[in-house]
């Protein structure tokens, strides 16, 4: 082989391969090259047990044998309840005829001296008399006298469906009054509001007369109050104190004002006072108290009433720091004839609710709240009827919980649910495979502060879209019991209750199952909260991010039987690497095998072009030989054994449009289905090397 040695020095790279059996088939971007010395080996690999099976998915036993062990989430499920939303309205319209116009008075006086001089030649007495003690001559012929009772500076007119007009008339002077004639309407005309005649007003003594206001009765903020007469029968020859500043006092009240319309400056007065239970409906426990994660309250208000109204609107036992939770608003006064609006909202999030109710009402899932409306009156005069409203929508929107607490119900959850499997991806091209040992252990973990019972309806696998199979178990249908979740610090992780269920292959066909490497399993399964609890219990609690795992933990004794199990890697490949002035004739790439394995392995190599399409094929009928074993059938000495993979001219023009080989290494335990052990000290050591022929001169 002297010649092939001088024409080895063409090659100046070595064609580099990456890790040959990888079951991830990651492209290495170093090109492959020749070694620039004839007989120096191309490529230089270790295969062991690592470059099959992830390291973190491997452990030793005490003997170095070899054992998967994998943990593969099956499932998340959590109780609907706290992570369904609560929206809540609440409406109130408050109007016109909800507003006490407060009491209005209006005062006026007529002297004695204004009475005796008009009283003629008998007032004149009273006149001269004035500071002394004198008799009194009878008085007659006083009136007509009329003046303005005002009461403008409170309001302007009022159409009223009921209230009452009180007039009270104080007499200071010494002598009786008698044949009082007075009437009250409107300084701008229109019938008498009150017409009276009053026999007699006693000295120093009081006469009070009313009459009611019906029938929408108009009552100016100005009103003409006139005396038709009065009379006197003086002091019947009696000396009496004559002070002519002494007075008939008249006071006219306006009160228990039931406005149809009115145009007025209203007081400051409240409108709505309402204090109201709220349920968190359809909640099959009772919560005493909750942290809301995320949620606004509102409030929307509409008014037609031409002074500003203030809201308040609050849940006095939602708190956040100490503070309660609540609005104050302020509605602006609407425009003559229009409305005005106002709308705010608040984020809860953060808060604590209390959920009891109103103190001392014994409710549950409930909170309470408070709303308030009142004007605060601006000092105007302002239109109102009893058309004009305040229309108030308050409420909660998107309320959701991170956690509540409380006893929480009787609940059942059922769940369906698949999920991929990836323990088998490593022996997805085994035509079959068959397991000596397996166990597995069925996890349920439970972040919610309260027992629950379990029951496993069915567990499944299924691969690809062939028919599932169900697996045979001894717990099936079980009432299995998962302990309440304990709550280390309110707002952290909760640590679990925890149900582990072993399923191995004496209890189960768990093994059958598996060696069908399934990629699919699927978990059927109830859950009941508080399932067997006799008694409330309100320290339970529920959070919104935590709610139940399911975790299926398996582990495999690489103690098993296979046929032709299939591993992949692939390389880069670059021709003008290997032949780089295109003088390749003929000649054989030689895979040179130190096996260390307790069985034989087949490599192929195919080619693909640069688009990743496959354009041929390197095969050899040749196997790499198995290692010695030892008497305990574990490998005492590897064995070097070779393949060979003849060039011919179509395989050097197939390797002329290559770009990437993919190596395709082929495993069958021997005496299938007899088990082979696999131990941490297997390997297989290869070297790649080549025989060429090369064209030479002209």
């Amino acid at each position: 082989m002297t010649s092939i040695s001088r024409l080895f020095i063409f090659f100046r790279q070595a064609l580099i391969i990456s890790t040959l059996f990888l079951g991830a088939c990651r492209p290495d971007r170093d090109p492959a090259q020749w070694d620039v010395d004839a007989l120096t080996p191309i490529l230089n690999s270790r295969l062991d047990i690592n470059d099959m099976v992830e390291d973190s998915l491997l452990q030793s036993s005490s003997d170095g044998l070899i054992h998967i062990v994998y943990r593969h989430k099956l499932a998340d499920f959590k109780f609907e309840r706290i992570n369904e939303s609560f929206n809540k309205d609440f409406f109130n319209t408050v109007k016109l005829q909800n507003i006490n116009l407060g009491t209005r008075v209006v005062q006026n006086s007529i002297s004695m001296g204004k009475l005796a001089l008009r009283s003629g030649a008998a007032g004149a007495i009273v006149v001269i008399n004035n500071g002394s003690d004198a008799a009194v001559p009878p008085l007659d012929g006083f009136g007509p006298y009329g003046f303005t009772l005002d009461a403008s500076q409170y309001f302007e007119s009022m159409t009223l469906q009921d209230g009452w007009l009180v007039v009270k008339i104080f007499n200071e002077f010494p002598v009786e009054i008698t044949n009082f004639q007075y009437s009250i309407k409107n300084l701008s005309g229109g019938p008498d509001i009150m017409n009276r005649t009053v026999a007699s007003i006693a000295p120093n003594s009081l006469y009070a007369d009313s009459v009611q206001l019906t029938n929408n009765i108009v009552v100016e903020g100005k009103i003409r109050a006139t005396i038709q007469n009065i009379d006197s029968p003086g002091s019947m020859g009696v000396d009496v104190p004559i002070d002519t500043s002494d007075v008939l006092d008249i006071t006219v009240t306006i009160k228990k004002l039931d406005p149809v319309q009115a145009t007025a400056i209203f007081p400051n007065q409240v409108l709505l006072e309402q204090t109201e239970n709220t349920e968190i409906e359809n909640f099959p426990g009772q919560l005493t108290h909750m942290v809301v994660e995320s949620g606004k309250m509102f409030i929307d208000a509409t008014s037609t009433i031409e002074d500003k109204i203030v809201l308040e609107y609050n849940i006095p036992s939602a708190l956040n720091n100490g503070t309660a939770l609540g609005f104050n608003e302020i509605v602006p006064a609407a425009a003559a004839g229009s409305f005005a609006t106002h709308r705010a909202e608040k984020d809860i999030s953060g808060y604590t609710v209390d959920l009891t109710g109103e103190p001392g009402s014994g409710l549950y899932n409930t909170f309470y709240t408070e709303t308030n409306a009142r004007i605060d009156s601006s000092g105007n005069l302002i239109t109102l009827s009893l058309q004009d409203s305040v229309f108030l929508k308050t409420g909660i929107i998107g309320l959701l919980a991170s956690r509540s607490y409380g006893y929480l119900g009787k609940d059942t959850l059922q769940l369906q649910e698949s999920s991929a499997v990836q323990l088998f991806d490593i022996l997805t091209e085994a035509e079959q495979l068959k397991l000596v040992d397996v166990s597995l252990n069925l996890e349920v973990e439970s972040y919610i502060g309260a027992p629950l019972v379990t029951v496993f309806n069915e567990l499944s696998t299924r691969k690809n879209s062939s028919p599932g199979q169900n697996i045979t178990w001894t717990l099936l249908g079980q009432d299995l019991e998962i302990p309440a979740a304990t709550e280390n610090k309110p707002g952290d992780r909760p640590t679990p209750g925890l149900l582990q269920i072993p399923i191995n292959t004496s209890n189960s066909n768990i093994a059958e199952l598996l060696e069908s490497q399934p990629d699919i399993m699927e978990l059927d399964l109830n859950a009941y909260l508080n399932g067997n609890l006799p008694v409330y219990v309100f320290d339970q609690f529920i959070y919104r991010d935590y709610g139940i795992s399911a975790y299926l933990s398996t582990e495999i004794p690489m103690n098993m039987a296979f046929q032709n199990l299939l591993f992949r890697d692939t390389s880069t490949f670059s021709y003008a690497g290997l032949d780089p002035n295109d003088q390749l004739q003929s000649g054989e790439l030689v895979l040179i095998g130190n096996n260390a394995f307790p069985f034989s392995v087949g490599v192929d190599m195919i080619l693909l072009d640069q688009d990743g399409s496959r354009i041929g094929e390197l095969t050899s009928s040749e196997l790499l030989d198995p290692a010695q074993l030892d008497a305990n059938q574990r490998v005492s000495q590897p064995v070097k054994s070779q393949t060979h993979y003849p060039l011919t001219a179509e395989k050097i023009g197939l390797l002329k449009d290559c770009h990437f080989i993919v190596f395709e290494a082929r495993f069958s335990t021997p005496d299938f289905p007899g088990p082979v052990k696999f131990y941490n000290d297997n390997y297989l050591d290869l070297t790649l090397a080549g025989d060429l022929k090369l064209r030479t001169g002209k």
